[in-house]
């Protein structure tokens, strides 16, 4: 059954409140509508999982701000062909009211052309861009339901990176030269997802990634190499130009201490509470 899609009003609603630009959010909204369509079909479902802040967005939270185009890790490449992710938009588009046209696949990269409720433009349709990436998780997926924040009906489950494998990838490279997004995704997935990570799985597999790329782990007390601090430190809100409210680097330079001297503390003394001085992103 063809859905009627959201309207304009909604569209401006929801622009207002996150403040985002308003053909960003029906950009989410087209996108939120292509994932359902991509997994209600059981193969790609099965091997495509969300990444990053793509978890983060579609997956854990629908406060995380506009995230970069949907990222997946591809455990099983060769299911990922143009007639399964040309099916998955037939089905995004017969159940949404949305237009979709598929644009390119190539590279591990396709893009899709879409139409929604702000209508056609006179020049070129607005684009998504899904990136398949191939490798394997470390830690068993999880399987949760697509975060919708919108008027209409969604209803899709999606698959996810673990919230602590997503934590110790992004831990175990701060002392590397992470970019602020990265650093971002961290102090977000802490400050709003802690009582839902397991914390002594952190810090194992912290230390297993660390090792797996020939690299040591971060210093508690001083998480980044000095001279890329600076860089972070003097770039930080241009990086984040298009986070809403987004914290000040120093205060999650402070919080990203606490956390590395939680989860490198004796073992003993890491348990699955969450850090106590870590306040709710803002």
């Amino acid at each position: 059954m063809i859905r009627a899609m959201i309207g304009f009003g909604e569209l401006r609603k929801r622009a207002l409140e996150w403040q985002w630009d308003i053909a960003d959010v029906e950009r989410a909204y087209a996108t939120n509508w292509l994932l359902k369509g991509i997994y209600d079909q059981a193969p790609l479902a099965q091997h495509l999982l969300l990444r990053g802040g793509s978890a983060l967005r579609y997956g854990y939270s629908a406060d995380y701000p506009l995230a970069d185009p949907p990222e997946f890790l591809s455990t099983r490449p060769e299911l990922v062909t143009h007639a399964a992710l040309a099916q998955a938009m037939q089905t995004a588009q017969a159940t949404s009211g949305l237009k979709f046209a598929f644009n390119t696949f190539e590279r591990g990269t396709a893009k899709f052309e879409y139409t929604g409720p702000l209508g056609r433009r006179s020049a070129a349709q607005p684009r998504i861009t899904l990136a398949f990436i191939p490798g394997q998780p470390r830690l068993d997926p999880a399987r949760v339901p697509l975060v919708h924040p919108f008027g209409d009906t969604c209803a899709a489950t999606v698959t996810a990176l673990a919230l602590a494998e997503l934590v110790a990838e992004r831990m175990a490279i701060l002392g590397q030269k992470p970019r602020a997004r990265d650093v971002f995704d961290l102090w977000f997935a802490v400050a709003r997802l802690s009582d839902r990570i397991a914390w002594p799985r952190v810090r194992a597999l912290m230390q297993e990634i660390a090792e797996a790329k020939h690299i040591s782990p971060p210093l508690p007390n001083a998480p980044f190499d000095p001279g890329h601090r600076e860089f972070l430190q003097l770039t930080w809100d241009k990086a984040l130009h298009n986070v809403p409210r987004h914290p000040p680097f120093s205060q999650v330079e402070q919080q990203v201490s606490s956390l590395m001297s939680h989860v490198s503390g004796p073992k003993s003394q890491v348990t699955d509470d969450p850090p106590q001085d870590l306040t709710p992103a803002t």
